[in-house]
Parts: structure tokens; C-alpha cells; sequence
């Protein structure tokens, strides 16, 4: 809303002058921007609208909260010096009328003014014109300006009367240190069978330290060696090293490795199969393995007849019939074992089958 200078016709002929009032000294300057708080002081307004709103207009309010103390004036120069103790330039003519205040100008319209009133908080303004604010404490109190025409007074608009408290500082507790620490690394190969093994990295002097592996995120029970050897179940995981570092007095750390790449399945250590026996029709035949590895392997037979397999024939042991005669027999043995690859290896072949 525009406001501007007028001459009004009420009180185009009025002498005007400093307003007279007198304010103590003490609080003069001790005022702040916003609405008072509860038990604060003087909560000292001004409504930028001429006009019944149920809301704050755009234009707002200009409000300065008078901290405790006491506004001493004339009762006729109350309301000025309560404008004038929060540090507005404040201008009436000898009845106490105000005249202007610093950076609000009168609307231009018939016979307009401004009026002051107030009353005590939490209760609505006053409508009346009363000097509320001369001499006494101010606590709890409200002191309005609001526009008032020849044939109407604007109500004033609503106000919070009070500002929000402020929230109570929270005791501050220091702030514990963290141990202080680098990533740790993991190196080898990332196959079933092989040792993952771990560097710590760089610690607070004095930390203690404990290592946990960990399978795709998840630790791995019992696994908190400085080394690990990754088992069947770690096939097509990604495995990670977690070291928290702990020091008294100071807020545990914990730092974690890079993943290794997806765990591939082992090498099992196959050895060639020998056959005893003689190539002879009704003679036995008998394959000879060494120890496979590592640890327990599964082993499975396939008997041969010139490098095709001979149907039924899966024993360890083979008994040589007619009609593996002139032919040369040899043996396939398969290792299989959980988290491995599995390994073929075929003998050397006999002599052919005689009667």
C-alpha cells in the first residue's frame, strides 16, 4: 500500500513540534526488533494498513519490543514516548497528537489519522484511546497504531502479541575424539582354496585393534585372523576386511576394504590314474589313484574301450570281456569337491585284450 504526506484538514492548522516527552535514560536504547517475549516488556507497534483485514496485509507491522523498564511522560505524550523509547523519530503537536512517525506516512484521504491504543497482553487491543504506558512497569503490554477515518476505525488485524521463546541452549558436552585410522587393504587371490591376507593401514598411537571378514557385507563367523582362506560358500561373494581401531576416551573407529572380485571356484590337484591288472579276457582290472586334494575329494570311474566309454562300466575295479578283445581299455577318473572345479584325468591305455 502507498502511503504519503497529506496536509489534513483536522489538523492543517496545528503548530508542530518535538514531541516533549521525556523517556528514562536507562532504557531509552534498550529495545530490540520483534515482539516482546513473556515477562519481557512493551511490545510497541505500528499497523502499515487502513483497512479491516482479518490478516497481515503485505505492508505488515513495524514492531520493536521495549525491554522492561518504565516510558516516562505527560499522560497526554505517553503513546509518543513509547514510539520514541524504541527508537523511532516521533513528531506531535502540544495536545500530544502525533503527527508523523519516522518512515510512516499518513494515507491521503478526508479527515485520516492515526490513533493510538493498547492494551494489556494476552487480551485483544483496546479500541478506546488510553495511555496505558505512563509510568509503572510495561510488562505484558501491547501499544498499537492503527488508521482511523472520518466516518470509521479500522480494527486492528490480529497479532502473536508475544514472539516465539527461545529455545534453550542445550548443554554442550565435548565432543569425544574418534580414533583416527586408514582403510585397510586385503591381497590374493580371490579363489576357493587360497588365503586372503590383510595390512591394517595407519592408526592412533595406542588404538587396539579388531579385524572381522566379511562375505558380501555380512561377517563371517570366526573370522578374525589376520588371514583368511575362503571356503566353498565364498564362491561368487565378494570379500571385505572391517579393522575398528578402540582407545579409551576416544569414540571407536571403524574402517572396511575394498571388496576383492568375485570368488572363483578352486583348483583341484589331479593326478593321472594308473590301471593294474592284466589285458587278458577275465581278468581283472584295477585303477590306481593318488591323492587328490586338497582334503577329501570325490572320485568317479568311467571305464573305456578304445576311448569310448563302456556302458555300465563306472567300478573302480573292471573285469575284462570277450569283446574287449584286441582292444586297448583305459580308465577316466572325475574329482568333484564343493566351491572347486571339477578335474578329469584318463590313463595311459593297456595292452591289447588277449584270450
Amino acid at each position: 500500500m502507498k502511503f504519503k504526506k497529506s496536509a489534513l484538514a483536522a489538523v492543517g492548522a496545528l503548530v508542530i513540534s518535538t514531541l516533549p516527552g521525556l523517556v528514562s535514560p536507562a532504557h531509552a536504547a534498550d529495545w530490540r526488533t520483534g515482539w516482546c517475549q513473556k515477562d519481557e516488556g512493551l511490545s510497541v507497534v505500528v499497523d502499515f494498513g487502513n483497512e479491516v483485514a482479518e490478516t497481515v496485509p503485505p505492508e505488515g507491522f513495524l514492531v520493536r519490543c521495549l525491554v522492561g523498564g518504565v516510558v516516562r511522560s505527560t499522560p497526554e505524550h505517553s503513546r509518543g514516548a513509547a514510539l520514541q523509547a524504541v527508537g523511532l523519530e516521533v513528531k506531535a503537536d502540544r495536545s500530544g497528537y502525533i503527527t508523523s512517525i519516522e518512515g510512516v506516512e499518513e494515507y491521503s484521504g478526508d479527515a485520516m489519522w492515526w490513533l493510538f491504543s493498547g492494551a494489556a497482553v494476552p487480551g485483544p487491543w483496546d479500541t478506546g484511546n488510553h495511555g496505558i504506558v505512563t509510568d509503572g512497569a510495561n510488562l505484558n503490554k501491547a501499544f498499537g497504531a492503527r488508521l482511523v477515518g472520518q466516518d470509521w476505525a479500522s480494527v486492528p488485524r490480529p497479532t502473536p502479541q508475544f514472539s516465539t521463546p527461545a529455545e534453550p541452549e542445550p548443554d554442550t558436552v565435548p565432543e569425544t575424539p574418534g580414533v583416527t585410522g586408514t582403510r585397510p587393504k586385503v591381497a590374493g587371490q580371490a579363489l576357493v582354496g587360497k588365503s586372503l591376507t590383510s595390512a591394517l593401514g595407519s592408526w592412533s598411537n595406542g588404538a587396539t585393534l579388531a579385524r572381522q571378514w566379511k562375505r558380501n557385507g555380512a561377517p563371517i563367523a570366526g573370522a578374525r585372523g589376520a588371514s583368511y582362506r575362503l571356503k566353498a560358500a565364498d564362491r561368487g561373494a565378494r570379500i571385505t576386511l572391517a579393522v575398528t581401531g578402540s582407545k579409551p576416551g576416544h569414540r571407536a573407529t571403524t574402517l572396511e576394504s575394498a571388496p576383492t572380485a568375485k570368488v572363483r571356484a578352486g583348483r583341484l590337484k589331479a593326478v593321472k590314474p594308473r590301471v593294474k591288472g592284466r589285458a587278458k579276457v577275465g581278468g581283472k582290472l584295477r585303477a590306481v589313484t593318488s591323492p587328490w586334494g586338497p582334503g577329501k575329494v570325490t572320485l568317479t570311474y568311467q571305464w573305456l574301450r578304445n576311448g569310448k566309454p563302456i556302458a555300465k562300466a563306472k567300478a573302480k575295479t573292471y573285469v575284462i570281456k570277450p569283446k574287449d578283445r584286441g582292444r586297448r581299455i583305459t580308465v577316466r577318473v572325475r574329482a568333484a569337491k564343493p566351491g572347486y572345479a571339477s578335474a578329469v584325468r584318463t590313463s595311459a591305455k593297456t595292452a591289447r585284450v588277449t584270450r
